[in-house]
């Protein structure tokens, strides 16, 4: 018999859990979870919720909820917002101003525009208005018009301003019963907003006024407006053209104070052939010299007799 026995290590019992237990029994590492609510006289009162919350679980998810709501309404904050945006973009009507014209039917130039937009819908938004196609739009039906500009309304849904700006001519030429403006781009068009310009084409070429095509070209006209607009950078007016006779390039024109006219080439370019002139012109100021006429129709070389 000994005296000191050895204990029989006796085995720790775990608790067995089944489907029945499972809802409420305690295990290690677990949170206890309870209620401060009067109503509740059981863990297993409520089935489909049986982790009650606590205090300080409860306010967790509350903040959840306040996160969520709170980016529900931002979001919905930021789409009325974008739609404000897009609608004060949008064009819905346009109602046509020429600047600086008052009195004037202003109704073909704003229907050319509507067509425009009816042609090209998603263009009615602003920022995806294609300038320069708008523009030369409405040019081929009304060559009048040097630009178009649309400024959106103060408030949305209003109708936007279609700000036109006519061409002011600066050589008018009458060929048959048609007149013929030319603006100091070379542009030439047939109804003019502005006062009657002082320079005028006298054709001496002897073409008769139904050979138009042979007389009024485009790139005529272009040049006699191009020419007299760089005479006009350079400080001196242009007050007359003569096409002369037996001649279909040869163009003179006179500048104001000056009695000797001056003869140009239709094929030489036109800044350089300005910049002759108004080197030629200033030269025989300077000399105080009048010539009965000026040749600049060679390259930087002035004739003169």
């Amino acid at each position: 018999m000994k005296l000191f026995r050895r204990k029989e290590d006796v085995p720790i019992r775990q608790p067995h859990i089944t489907a029945q237990n499972d809802s409420f029994s305690f295990r290690r590492s677990r949170t206890l979870t309870g209620s401060a609510s009067d109503s509740v006289t059981s863990v297993v009162t409520h089935r489909d919720r049986s982790d009650l919350q606590s205090p300080r679980m409860k306010a967790h998810a509350l903040r959840q909820k306040r996160r969520h709501l709170a980016l529900i309404l931002g979001g919905c904050f930021l789409v009325c917002i974008g739609l404000m945006w897009l609608m004060s973009q949008f064009v819905f009507s346009t109602r046509a101003v020429i600047v600086g014209v008052n009195a004037v039917d202003t109704g073909s130039y704003q229907k050319t525009i509507n067509e425009y937009f009816g042609s090209h819908p998603f263009e009615r938004f602003r920022f995806a208005l294609r300038e320069n196609a708008l523009i030369d739009t409405v040019r081929s039906h009304h060559a009048e018009l040097d630009s178009v500009t649309i400024e959106l309304p103060a408030t949305p849904l209003g109708a936007s301003t279609a700000r036109l700006v006519a061409r002011q001519p600066v050589v008018t030429w009458q060929l048959g019963g048609t007149k013929y403006y030319v603006d100091a781009k070379g542009e030439a068009f047939s109804t003019n907003f502005f006062a009657e310009p002082t320079v005028a084409v006298t054709d001496k070429t002897g073409v008769k006024p139904d050979e138009q095509g042979s007389i009024a070209s485009t790139r005529l006209l272009k040049y006699l407006g191009r020419l007299i607009g760089k005479i006009g950078q350079g400080g001196f007016k242009v007050v007359s053209i003569t096409l002369p006779p037996l001649t279909s390039r040869e163009i003179d024109i006179q500048l104001e104070g000056r009695g000797y006219p001056i003869k140009t080439q239709l094929d030489r370019d036109t800044s350089a052939q300005a910049t002759d002139v108004i080197n030629a012109v200033k030269y025989f100021d300077t000399k105080h010299i009048t010539p009965a006429y000026v040749d600049v129709r060679v390259s930087s070389r002035a004739y003169y007799q």
